[in-house]
């Protein structure tokens, strides 16, 4: 019998979220996600896999080559945010005519035009809360991934991103 998420001794199930993904692979996305009473140090192999028709994780990593891992939402969140932080890379000078292209092809966010400097992010996101920043400084323009919050001041500087190690 496959093991099903058991109510706790107070009869109010406590569900936690685990997310199954290929850490060694990882591209931005989860596999699926595992929904049990189970802590993370509980056997995890026979639990059933989201949306997989019924499919055991045990199941479900030997259809994918044992590749995949069991890892909890702070793991999770921990993973993604370094993610997000490598697809950042550092300004790469364009052409005028790549900037107006790309200010011309989608509404641009965060428009601002100030002290002979202009900025704008691609009104559509690349991922999470990252879009396609370009910057105009006198004659010369430039582009690179960024974080819609990012702050004006570190736009018009072309700062760099802090990777860490």
């Amino acid at each position: 019998m496959k093991a099903i998420c058991k109510p706790s001794p107070t009869n109010k199930p406590i569900m936690n979220t685990f997310f199954v993904v290929d850490i060694a692979n990882y591209r931005g996305w989860i596999e699926t996600t595992i929904n049990t009473d189970k802590a993370i140090t509980d056997n995890l192999n026979n639990c059933l896999v989201s949306w997989m028709d019924g499919m055991t994780f045990e199941q479900y990593q030997a259809k994918h080559g044992g590749k995949l891992s069991i890892i909890t939402q702070e793991e999770y969140a921990a993973m993604r945010a370094k993610y997000v932080l490598a697809l950042q890379e550092d300004f790469n000078e364009i052409s005028l005519d790549k900037y107006y292209e790309a200010l011309n092809c989608l509404p641009p966010l965060r428009f601002t035009s100030q002290y002979g400097k202009e900025m704008f992010f691609i009104g559509e996101c690349y991922t999470d809360n990252l879009y396609q920043c370009y910057v105009k400084i006198a004659d010369k323009c430039y582009t690179a991934l960024r974080a819609i919050n990012t702050p004006r001041t570190d736009i018009f500087n072309l700062k760099s991103i802090n990777h860490g190690s």
